[in-house]
């Protein structure tokens, strides 16, 4: 399981109000062995992410591995 954690600016757009509402976003994927999370909070023009990835026995198809990745990870 990797993990990393990511601080970097999200856009180059001058000062907005609603710039000052932090904005927190949660994503999850699975793309054949690997299956990852990623959450992110935005806050004026820069962002912080933090992301989980985990990769699955390589030694099984990809197909069957993805299919055994979205009913564990994706479905609940």
């Amino acid at each position: 399981m990797k993990r990393e954690f990511n601080f970097y600016k999200s856009w180059y757009a001058g000062f907005r109000a609603k710039d000052l509402l932090p904005i927190f976003s949660f994503t999850k994927n699975v793309q054949g062995w690997s299956f990852t999370r990623v959450w992110s909070l935005n806050w004026f023009t820069y962002a912080i992410s933090f992301s989980i990835v985990k990769i699955s026995d390589l030694n099984e198809d990809r197909n069957i591995a993805h299919e055994k990745n979205v009913a564990r990870y994706m479905l609940s």
